[in-house]
């Protein structure tokens, strides 16, 4: 497999490589080992947030009124803004 990195990621990735003596395929490796496990739980949190708001089983909020009421309840300084 061959990846494009953009120029300033590559000279990061070059300048560890250089400090450790460790392979840029290996610092690849690191990285996505770290990342995909984070991206799967969120893609599968999103998936069921998705399932229960389709399915009725969770209550929507309205994006301006919620907003609306977190303005006023942090200007009466509550610490609670929903």
């Amino acid at each position: 497999m061959q990846i494009e990195l953009s120029p300033e990621l590559a000279r990061r990735v070059e300048a560890w490589q250089a400090r450790s003596g460790r392979p840029a395929s290996e610092f690849i490796a690191d990285a996505l080992t770290g990342y995909l496990p984070e991206l799967d739980e969120l893609s599968a949190k999103l998936q069921r947030r998705y399932q229960e708001a389709q399915s009725g089983s969770v209550q929507m909020l309205d994006g301006p009124e919620t907003m609306s009421q977190m303005i006023r309840k942090a200007e009466q300084g509550s610490s609670t803004l929903l």
